[in-house]
């Protein structure tokens, strides 16, 4: 039997479990329970051992159904399996009248070609107790280190946020510049595809703002930015799924909506519209059969599946930051807010379509938007009822915009660059970046006001069904240009990862060192910026303010070097396909110490990206065969030459600015505006 045969039929077991322990139809149960099964728990009542045989707890559960008092709600929140054996976690929450909450452990054996519970102990908690998040029964990777203090772990706990935002940023880039539009496609699907890449982009500009306000609460811990990638064994603990740049398809987009899906009840049925449940419950086989192999499994053989939705991360800082014992408040750095990033210098561009106010300032709702202040619908007609669908889990109902399709292309870029100066307005940060879908079971409906504030979810999930149609009618259609995954430019040896796909053509070599150049300054340009807003007025123009001007310009020119990668062949072989930007880290992104020698390795590496230019027009101008294969892909990359030709000479600009202000520095380390 494979894998997700297992864990398909273990699901439907625990299905069974559920059904039965809410209705008291032990029915359910026999084909279930071995024979021999038995039952081991503390309590009902607290400090009473309960030790039963199959019959005897069919008996009790036939007695008394948990659902008795309508309450009654339960989830699968994870299964490990190793070969004929398996561990499930259930938890249970408003059992009987009283609202008792337990969590269940069963162990299974796959007997005769079926899975059977063999076991099942629980503990018992208060009533009331809120369900765990997914994870938190499985190997607990947030719990506190015993060597880290409670500030420190909240550090790291939001490095890793910063991580993985930047991480889904850019497997969300990589994946929109993927897409084709090709002549013969029909107008609708070409309208399609056009508004899928519209909203991918703009989901990974909003990821752009949560970055930077992770950024903010970080440095109002007094801790320093962190703007790369960290690919540690600590990191991987929280990241969604492990990192992969590939072209968009079912399977890229199912990873996507896993990654911000909202905290939900297993089975998705009892809890949600039908046509979503069997929607999410193909993403999540999906994600199962991607990555259910031996590659991404842990130590102990299972698969890291349920810890790894960004909500959970982001849910656990919120709760260290709340807790003043573990966080006091002199852990808040209050003048850093003058030197954080802030909405105006970052949101340009972005801004969302006005609404109109009223005297006071508050917003005055369109006759068409069926949303009162409080965030719930004023409309009852069927099709607002359509239009809502309820996902439960949190204290509040969760929405998912069903009546809204990407094709539309309705929704705006929401990019929020939050500050914060309190505890209080950090936790508002956090809880925007959570309405706009990186944890949204800490949200409530009020956030979907109208059809152009969706979530990240929303987006995805609407995607994903629109794509599933689409090529459900046309089997063997992708969306995608045969773009490699995880392009590199690292020559071996060392051997490369299992993978990746080295750019081998010239011009691919040389486009895509040119693109992990301008991608390091890009971000080597965004640390130098917060270091000299702690020294330099960010109140009237100064060299921070051309500096940000300059990441500006980087932005382009990585969306217009990726443009022409993915039209570039990847090695001279055209059945090879095309290149894709490959998002390469450096060795280090911690930049110097003295501003001098920070300016100087800007220089640097703007020298580097003019070298590789140079050496890719003399490698066109060779008269032979070799110097005509790279003129041919030059000329597959419609724009590259021209393109190249200007960055050059704006480069050469650029390292006179740069010279200019190393010529005007004082002493080592001291900066001029």
């Amino acid at each position: 039997m494979a894998a997700t045969d297992d864990y398909d039929a273990i699901d439907k077991v625990i299905e069974a479990y559920i059904q039965a322990a809410k209705t008291g139809d032990v029915g359910l149960l026999f084909p279930i329970f071995h024979e021999k099964a038995r039952l081991f728990g503390e309590g009902p009542p607290k400090g009473k051992r309960w030790d039963l045989d199959r019959d005897e707890y069919f008996k009790m559960q036939a007695a008394e159904p948990l659902n008795r008092g309508g309450n009654y709600r339960a989830r699968l929140v994870s299964v490990k399996q190793m070969g004929p054996s398996a561990v499930a976690v259930v938890e249970e929450d408003g059992c009987w009248e009283d609202n008792v909450s337990f969590v269940d452990i069963f162990s299974l054996s796959r007997i005769d070609g079926a899975w059977k519970i063999v076991n099942k102990t629980y503990t018992h908690r208060d009533a009331g107790s809120a369900l765990a998040a997914p994870g938190d029964l499985e190997d607990q990777p947030h719990k506190k280190r015993p060597d880290m203090s409670w500030r420190d772990h909240l550090v790291m706990l939001l490095t890793f946020g910063a991580t993985a935002e930047h991480c889904l940023m850019v497997q969300y880039l990589y994946a929109a510049y993927s897409l084709k539009v090709e002549t013969n496609d029909p107008p609708d699907r070409r309208q399609k595809i056009e508004n899928w890449r519209y909203n991918i982009l703009a989901v990974a500009r909003e990821e752009m703002g949560h970055l930077l306000t992770v950024q903010n609460l970080l440095l109002l811990l007094g801790a320093p930015a962190a703007l790369g990638r960290d690919s540690s064994v600590w990191a991987q603990n929280y990241y969604p799924y492990p990192f992969s740049l590939d072209p968009l398809t079912l399977d890229t987009l199912a990873c996507f909506v896993y990654a911000e899906m909202p905290e939900v009840h297993r089975p998705f049925r009892d809890s949600m519209d039908p046509d979503l449940s069997e929607s999410l419950e193909d993403v999540v086989k999906r994600v199962r059969e991607r990555f259910d192999k031996e590659a991404f499994r842990r130590p102990d053989g299972t698969m890291p599946l349920d810890v790894h939705r960004v909500g959970q991360l982001y849910q656990e800082i919120t709760t260290v930051l709340r807790d003043h014992d573990k966080i006091p408040d002199e852990a808040f750095d209050e003048a850093s807010y003058e030197f954080q990033a802030s909405w105006d210098e970052w949101g340009r561009g972005y801004k969302p379509t006005p609404h109109d106010l009223d005297a006071e300032g508050n917003r005055v709702e369109d006759e068409d938007d069926p949303v009162d202040d409080d965030g719930d619908s004023n409309d009852d007609s069927d099709v607002a009822k359509e239009r809502r669908i309820k996902v439960s889990g949190g204290a509040a109902p969760l929405v998912a915009r069903v009546d809204w399709k990407p094709s539309q292309m309705v929704a705006e870029s929401f990019v929020r660059v939050d500050r914060a100066a309190t505890r209080t307005e950090a936790l508002k940060a956090l809880d925007w970046i959570a309405k706009q879908g990186e944890a949204p079971h800490l949200s409530v409906t009020k956030h979907l006001k109208s059809s152009d504030e969706l979530s990240h979810f929303d987006r995805f999930m609407a995607a994903y069904r629109e794509l599933k149609e689409e090529i459900d009618g046309n089997p063997g259609w992708s969306p995608a240009k045969d773009v490699c995954s995880n392009p590199t430019t690292r020559q071996p040896p060392p051997p490369l990862a299992a993978g990746d796909h080295q750019l081998q053509s010239v011009v691919a070599k040389c486009l895509g060192q040119m693109f992990n150049i301008r991608y390091r300054l890009l971000l080597n340009y965004l640390g130098h910026i917060f270091q000299l807003a702690k020294t330099q007025p960010v109140d009237r123009p100064n060299i921070r303010s051309l500096l940000m001007h300059r990441v500006f310009g980087e932005m382009y020119n990585l969306k217009t070097l990726a443009g022409l990668l993915v039209r570039t062949p990847r090695t001279d072989d055209p059945k090879d396909g095309w290149a894709g930007p490959p998002f390469e880290m450096p060795y280090s992104f911690t930049l110097p110490d003295a501003d001098v020698d920070v300016w100087r390795q800007h220089r640097e590496l703007i020298g580097t990206s003019l070298e590789a230019c140079r050496k890719l027009f003399n490698a066109a101008s060779d008269p032979g065969p070799g110097g005509r294969r790279v003129k041919d892909h030059l000329a597959a990359a419609t724009g590259a030459e021209s393109y190249l030709r200007a960055l050059r000479d704006l480069d050469l600009q650029t390292q006179a600015w740069f010279e200019a202000i190393l010529a005007g520095e004082g002493p080592k380390g001291a900066a001029r505006s």
